[in-house]
């Protein structure tokens, strides 16, 4: 018998969400909820374990009607990103994926090249930092290119070219192609 056969554990019930003890211990009330069961439960932040994901990640969520599919991804992810080492991806929600660089320089550079569509799907990419869970990243904003072609040469100076940007977002940078 293992050291850890003797530890007590705690589940949910289906019926009532209550607690039960899964240890066949005398003394044992199965009337216990779940709050008194977790109460003085202390837990340690590991920022330094937290901190060494989070810097090699980025979440991801397509913008599309129909669902991408893990492993499809992968394959248009290695192809299109061009990357020096592998990615992990893994599927966390509704189109949602976090990708999980070998290669912090293969992140950033990622990360800075967006915006990336696949498949004609827009995809917003956020880092994630170590003190957010997954539900808290917030993908209501997104970086994207526009293109303005056609306009005449008094139209150009860079001021203008803001003034555009604003109509539709924040302008992040702006650069002429003559």
């Amino acid at each position: 018998m293992n050291g850890c056969s003797a530890l007590p554990h705690v589940a949910l019930n289906a019926q009532g969400g209550r607690a039960y003890e899964a240890s066949m211990e005398e003394g044992f009330d199965p009337t216990m909820d779940l709050q008194e069961a977790l109460q003085g439960l202390s837990l340690q932040p590991k920022c330094d374990v937290a901190l060494t994901i989070t810097k090699t990640t980025l979440l991801g969520i397509f913008l599309a009607t129909r669902n991408f599919r893990r492993f499809l991804l992968k394959d248009m992810v290695q192809k299109v990103w061009k990357l020096k080492s592998r990615v992990h991806i893994d599927n966390v929600g509704d189109n949602i994926f976090k990708f999980s660089f070998e290669n912090k320089e293969d992140k950033d550079r990622i990360f800075k090249q967006r915006s990336w569509s696949f498949d004609g799907a827009h995809l917003i990419l956020k880092e994630w930092s170590e003190y957010m869970g997954l539900q808290e990243v917030d993908f209501n904003f997104t970086t994207f290119h526009i293109q303005v072609h056609g306009l005449s040469r008094i139209f150009l100076p860079q001021d203008m070219t803001f003034q555009i940007g604003d109509r539709v977002g924040i302008v992040i940078i702006s650069s002429f192609n003559l």
